[in-house]
């Protein structure tokens, strides 16, 4: 599916409290702090099968197809979204969004796209919306090895709120459970 912007502005202040959702379905556009266009929508079922490859080439425990399908057949609480860079899906972000709390479930950058502020940008989008929609606090977890994630995640403010013992089924490794509260 070619990215659509509706909405360009790489401040996240153009969002409405009320039309956020919309304002995403339509694509937003965000520049990173290194200057990467980056056009942010809510993902589509013609999603499913590009965000799947991208999840087999970013990790070793893949998510299957279907835990992909279930975003889009049943996207009550879902906040999942896709980046894309020009035609090519570069990330996504699962969430789940309910009880004033965001729970961030999987989330992934292309290799060849990783350490240019991605991540971060949707982070930032993730606490924009966190705050039109009045949530308190997020969550998320991440594998103890990934240094990267970890170091991206203290810098957007989440705090180590406890450990899930082998919480990875392919290697046993532990999860770090992380939260951040919002203002």
């Amino acid at each position: 599916m070619e990215p659509r912007i509706r909405h360009s502005n790489s401040s996240l202040d153009h969002l409405d409290a009320i039309q956020w959702r919309e304002q995403l379905r339509q694509g937003v556009e965000l520049v990173t702090h290194k200057g990467i266009r980056l056009i942010i929508r809510l993902m589509t079922p013609d999603d499913v099968d590009d965000i799947y490859e991208l999840e087999k080439r970013c990790f070793n425990d893949p998510w299957p197809h279907t835990a992909f399908q279930n975003e889009v057949d049943d996207p009550r609480y879902r906040l999942s979204m896709v980046g894309h860079i020009g035609h090519e899906l570069v990330s996504y972000a699962l969430c789940i969004h309910i009880a004033g709390e965001i729970h961030i479930n999987n989330f992934a950058v292309a290799t060849k796209h990783r350490r240019k502020g991605i991540a971060a940008a949707i982070l930032q989008l993730i606490f924009r919306i966190a705050e039109l929609t009045n949530v308190h606090i997020s969550h998320l977890e991440v594998r103890k090895s990934n240094k990267a994630a970890i170091s991206l995640y203290k810098k957007s403010g989440y705090h180590l709120v406890g450990i899930r013992k082998n919480y990875y089924e392919t290697n046993n490794e532990d999860a770090l459970l992380m939260s951040r509260t919002h203002p």
